[in-house]
């Protein structure tokens, strides 16, 4: 539904969509709140409550949110089966 709705797949325009893991986040808390992103992330989720648009439980949001904009962590940080 997300992509037959040319509304929503315009938020990608201009933007680079990558995939990133959320359970290994290293957040800049200054820009965090500077950018208003836990306003950002709550209107997806109030989009996705209203029209079911994906999957995947919590993880459409910030990629979302956030396409184009990460930056890499070192696979170090990323440690499986501790």
């Amino acid at each position: 539904r997300f992509w037959s709705n040319p509304a929503y797949a315009a938020s990608f325009k201009g933007r680079d969509a990558c995939y990133f893991n959320t359970g290994v986040m290293v957040i800049d808390l200054w820009k965090w709140r500077e950018g208003r992103y836990t306003e950002k992330l709550e209107n997806w989720m109030r989009i996705q409550k209203r029209s079911r648009i994906y999957e995947l439980g919590s993880l459409p949001p910030f990629l979302l949110v956030f396409a184009g904009n990460v930056e890499r962590v070192e696979h170090r940080w990323n440690q499986h089966g501790l």
